[in-house]
C-alpha cells in the first residue's frame, strides 16, 4: 500500500486512493465503455481519482474474489500485461459501485477483497466481467491467443466478520510473497507495492463498516503476517484455485443451462455444453463425451458442432479449437469442411468471413490482382454443400457468397470450373 511506512501504530490502514461517491446522481450504465462493451482504458497519472459507480446502500458487502487464467495459459505473462490489467480494474470502477480493499496480480491469476455498495450483490460479477473481457481483447491481440483468457467461473467467498475480512485482505495482498515472486513492498502489482501516484486500493468501505476496531484488527493481521510467514497463506494451496474435477465442471455447466441430470440434455444444447466444459476444464473431447455417455458413432458430427461453437461463441480459431478438443480425426481437412458448413448453417455468413473467423487464408489483392489461397478446401466445401443440400454447384457457390469483383470479374465461373474438374476426376 501507499501508507506512511515508518509509522508503527497505523502502518496499513490509511486509504491509499481518493474514492468519489455520489448517492444522488446515477452514473449512466454506458459511461466508461466502448461500443463493443469493453472498458475505456488509458494511462493514469499522478492524482488520478478512483471513480466509483453510483451505489444504492450505505452498508458495504465484502467478498474475496479470485480470477484464474484458463487451463494451459499464462494469462499475465509480462509486467506490461499485469499493468494493463490493473488499468482495466481502474477504468471499470466508474461503472459499478465497487471498491477494491486489497489485490494482487500474479502470473496466472489475480486475488481481491472487494466491497460492493449494492443491495442485490450482483455488481461485482458484472464488474469483473467488464474487466476480464476488456483485458481478454488486449491479451488475445498482444499474445496471439483466441477465446477466453480466463475461466468463466469466479471463485468467490462472502466475508462478514471483521476478523475474516481483515485476514483475507492480508492473504490477497501477500500472494506474490507467498509464491516467492517478489517482496510484496517491491512488487508493483499488489496493494502493498503499488505506486502512490496510481494507487488503486482504498479502505474507505472497511473503515465505514468496522471503524476503529477494524483498524486495530487489520493492523494486527498485517503485523502477524510479517512476523510469521506461515500466516501468509498461499491461496492455491488451500484448494481455492485447484483445477476443478471434470465431473464438477460438467455438473455446473449443466445447471447453468437448466439441465439437472446428464439424461436431460436436449440435442440442440449438447454441442454448447461440451464447448463450455472443454473451455473451462481443458479436458479432451472424447473424455467429455464418455462422461456424457455419447456413443462413438455420434462423435464425428458432434465434434464439428462443438468446434463451430468454440469459434462462434468463444472466438477460437480452427487450430485453437482443434488443440483444445484434443480429438483424433483421420482427416483434419474433412473436419475443417464440416466446421465451415456448420458455421454457415448457423450464421449464414459468406465463406470469406467464415475463413477469417477460423483463421484460414482466403485471398489478398496484390498489385490490383486477387491472389487466392485454400481453393482446394473451398472446392471441397462447395461440393459437400451441394451434395448434402441437393443443389447444383452454381447454387452452392451463390449460397456461400462467392461473387465476381472488380479485381476478379470471372471468380464464380473459375470456381465452378474447379468444382466441375474435381467432379470429373472423381468419376
Amino acid at each position: 500500500m501507499a501508507n506512511n511506512k515508518n509509522a508503527k501504530d497505523a502502518l496499513y490502514i490509511t486509504p491509499v486512493g481518493t474514492v468519489s461517491y455520489d448517492e444522488y446522481v446515477r452514473i449512466p450504465y454506458e459511461k466508461g465503455r466502448h461500443a463493443d462493451e469493453t472498458a475505456v482504458v488509458g494511462a493514469y497519472g499522478k492524482g488520478q481519482e478512483i471513480g466509483v459507480g453510483a451505489y444504492n446502500t450505505e452498508d458495504p458487502l465484502f467478498f474475496r474474489v479470485s480470477v484464474v487464467g484458463r487451463p494451459g495459459c499464462t494469462v499475465f505473462p509480462t509486467d506490461g500485461a499485469k499493468r494493463y490489467y490493473v488499468q482495466c480494474l481502474r477504468a471499470s470502477l466508474k461503472c459499478y459501485p465497487i471498491e477494491i480493499e486489497s489485490y494482487s496480480v500474479v502470473h496466472n491469476g489475480a486475488f481481491f477483497v472487494i466491497a460492493s455498495y449494492d443491495q442485490a450483490p450482483v455488481s461485482y460479477r458484472r464488474y469483473f466481467d467488464l474487466v476480464n473481457s476488456t483485458y481478454a481483447k488486449y491479451f488475445n491481440e498482444t499474445f496471439g491467443y483466441s477465446g477466453f483468457a480466463f475461466r468463466s467461473k469466479l471463485y468467490v467467498k462472502r466475508l462478514k466478520e471483521v476478523d475474516d475480512v481483515a485476514a483475507q485482505i492480508v492473504y490477497a495482498d501477500k500472494q506474490p510473497a507467498a509464491r516467492g515472486m517478489h517482496n510484496a513492498r517491491n512488487y508493483l502489482f499488489c496493494s502493498s507495492g503499488e505506486p502512490d501516484a496510481t494507487a488503486l486500493t482504498s479502505r474507505s468501505a472497511f473503515v465505514r463498516a468496522f471503524g476503529k476496531q477494524g483498524v486495530s484488527v487489520l493492523n494486527n493481521a498485517y503485523r502477524n503476517a510479517h512476523s510469521d510467514r506461515g500466516s501468509i497463506v498461499d491461496l492455491l494451496n488451500v484448494g481455492l484455485l485447484n483445477r476443478e474435477r471434470l465431473d464438477d465442471v460438467i455438473e455446473n455447466t449443466l445447471v447453468d443451462y437448466g439441465c439437472y441430470t446428464k439424461k436431460a440434455i436436449p440435442n440442440n444444447l449438447m454441442h454448447r455444453i461440451i464447448a463450455l466444459v472443454s473451455e473451462n476444464s481443458g479436458a479432451p473431447f472424447d473424455k467429455i463425451c464418455s462422461k456424457l455417455a455419447i456413443p462413438k458413432a455420434q462423435r464425428g458430427e458432434l465434434l464439428a458442432k462443438v468446434m463451430g461453437e468454440l469459434t462462434i461463441g468463444l472466438k477460437h480459431s480452427f487450430d485453437a479449437s482443434y488443440k483444445l478438443c484434443n480429438a483424433f480425426v483421420p482427416d483434419k481437412r474433412a473436419l475443417a469442411v464440416d466446421v465451415v458448413i456448420e458455421i454457415f448453417d448457423r450464421l449464414g455468413y459468406s465463406v470469406d468471413k467464415i475463413f477469417a473467423m477460423l483463421g484460414f487464408a482466403y485471398c489478398a489483392v496484390i498489385d490490383g490482382q486477387c491472389v487466392y489461397y485454400n481453393d482446394e478446401l473451398l472446392v471441397q466445401i462447395i461440393l459437400k454443400l451441394a451434395e448434402t443440400r441437393g443443389m447444383l454447384v452454381e447454387g452452392a457457390i451463390a449460397k456461400l457468397g462467392i461473387i465476381d469483383t472488380f479485381e476478379d470479374p470471372a471468380r464464380k465461373a473459375y470456381v465452378a470450373k474447379l468444382c466441375r474438374s474435381r467432379i470429373g476426376s472423381v468419376s
